[in-house]
């Protein structure tokens, strides 16, 4: 039998809110980095 697994509120909370920053902040930044190629050093964060 398998056991249940179940989140409580901080965790839904946690998980929200990085998907929130991947889809605002991250994806805006790869698309960035992604455009200028392969020239620059772009893995580099700031």
């Amino acid at each position: 039998m398998m056991k249940t697994f179940t989140w409580n509120k901080e965790e839904i909370d946690l998980i929200y809110t990085v998907r929130e920053l991947a889809t605002t902040k991250i994806a805006e930044r790869a698309t960035y980095l992604d455009a200028t190629g392969d020239e620059s050093q772009d893995w580099v964060i700031p």
